[in-house]
């Protein structure tokens, strides 16, 4: 993430960023560890995220006690995947076609704060430019 906000520091773009304990479990720490985390452990080697990326506090993206804002954007942009796992893996209920299926999907939202496009966890960030450049061109 941090590639493609320095390589593109014009552009308006902020993230927005939602640690979760859903998948694998991979997230069991306290909020205020997770800074430390990123920077010591994964990805580590003294990694700080670019200032455009704004952490929240760790939150459920699937099942009854989801955020409502993943509730809408999983609504407003369809999957992108037919299936989405093993329920012998998931920590949350009920499962439901569009919920987030790992760690790292990424959501495009317009100026409005519409919901525009859906990445699963596989592309990493410098491949959504062209998304970002073409919601960017809208004005």
């Amino acid at each position: 993430m941090n590639a493609l906000l320095q390589q593109n520091s014009h552009l308006p773009v902020t993230v927005l960023a939602f640690p979760c304990n859903q998948f694998g479990l991979q997230e069991p720490g306290k909020n205020d560890e997770i800074i430390n985390g990123i920077k010591y452990v994964r990805p580590g080697h003294g990694y700080v995220p670019d200032e455009k990326i704004y952490f929240f506090s760790k939150t459920k993206v699937n099942g009854m006690n989801e955020n409502p804002l993943f509730s809408n954007v999983k609504e407003s942009c369809p999957p992108t995947k037919d299936t989405i796992g093993d329920t012998n893996d998931m920590y949350w209920n009920p499962i439901k076609s569009t919920d987030l299926t790992w760690n790292f999907n990424k959501f495009l939202l317009d100026k409005q704060g519409i919901p525009r496009f859906r990445f699963g966890s596989s592309p990493n960030a410098t491949e959504l430019l062209p998304w970002i450049l073409d919601l960017v061109a809208e004005d």
